[in-house]
This record gives C-alpha cells, structure tokens and sequence, in this order.
C-alpha cells in the first residue's frame, strides 16, 4: 500500500515536478562527485577505485615491457645463433679450404721428397757400384801384379763381386776381372786354414 499512496503523492505534486526534482537530484549528485573527484585529485587523494584502475593500468604497462623486453632477448638470441652458425660455417669452410691446401702441399713435398729419396739412393747406388769397381780393380792389379792369388783373397774377390753385381753393376767384373783371377794359380801361404784338395 505504500506504493499506491506514493503514487498518490506524486499525482497531487506533479508528475512534471518529480520529473524535474529528480533530474536535479541526479544532476546535483553528478555534480557533487565530480567536483569531489577534482578536490581529491588537487589535494592528492585517491579513492580505491582510481587505485585499483592505476594499478591495473601500471600491471599492463608492466606486462606490456615484459613482453617487448622478452620479444628484443629472443631476436638478440635469434640473432647472436645466426651470426654463431654463420661463423662456424664460414670456420668450417676455412678449415677445409686450408687442410686442402695444405693437403696438396703435403702431397707436393711428399713427391718432392721420395724424388730426393730416389735420387739419394740412386747416388749411393752408383757410389757403391764405383766403390766396388774399384776395390775389384785393385784386387785384381794386386792379383795380377804377385802372378797368383791366395784362397781368402779369391773369396773375397767372389764374394765382393756378387755384391757388386746385386748394386747394380756387372759389365767389366765378369768380361774381364773374374775371368783374369780365376786363371790365376791359386797359392796356398804357410799355416792356411785351406788345404789343396779341399779348395776354395
């Protein structure tokens, strides 16, 4: 029943009059939160409201860096992998370029030195051959020279010539210089270890 008697009330004041009343009651109560929102803004002072909006505003602002800062550490990141696997790349391209060159200038001196090796041994080759050739030569003169030649000396002889020929030189040893010693008379000196019959 208080709504009908408040209903009655409003018909014997006015429906205009309300109407009008509470817009300004509206308007005033607008006006008064407005104006106390601007004295507490001069003196500093903030309703719980405007603290929660700034912290949600601060908690954006703070997301929002968290996020730029974690996008720039992954292109950093991005970035320093990419220029790491460029380098290792370029390194590796290096690496093999250098153990090719020097790979070929290994295998150059490799054949550079088994021609030295070659050369070397073919020297000493003809050194022993001449070597030989000449004690052949001396023996020989010697030989010819006493008019006879002993066991041990022919042996020697034999035996120098068999080397001789394994370095490589046979050309006067058996023409000449063997024939010329085994013609000679085989003399058997005071306390030999040989005796006639056995020979040589």
């Amino acid at each position: 029943m208080d709504g009908i008697e408040a209903i009655k009330q409003v018909h014997k004041i006015g429906e205009l009059n309300v109407l009008v009343s509470l817009l300004y009651i509206a308007i005033t109560i607008i006006a008064l939160v407005t104006i106390g929102k601007k004295i507490m803004k001069i003196l500093g002072l903030e309703t719980k409201s405007s603290l929660y909006k700034k912290a949600q505003e601060q908690r954006i602002i703070d997301l929002e860096k968290a996020v730029k800062q974690l996008r720039n550490e992954i292109e950093d990141r991005e970035k320093s992998l990419y220029r790491k696997q460029k380098g290792y790349h370029e390194q590796s391209i290096q690496i093999r370029d250098e153990l090719k060159e020097n790979q070929e200038g290994l295998s150059g001196q490799i054949t550079e030195l088994s021609q030295m090796m070659q050369d070397f041994i073919n020297t000493q080759n003809d050194r022993t051959v001449a070597s030989f050739r000449s004690s052949l030569w001396r023996m020989h003169k010697d030989f010819i020279n006493q008019g006879y030649v002993t066991p041990d000396g022919l042996k020697t002889f034999i035996e120098m010539g068999k080397l001789y020929e394994q370095s490589g030189g046979n050309d006067i040893y058996h023409s000449k210089l063997l024939p010329e010693v085994e013609a000679l008379e085989i003399h058997y000196p005071d306390g030999s270890i040989y005796s006639q019959k056995e020979g040589i």
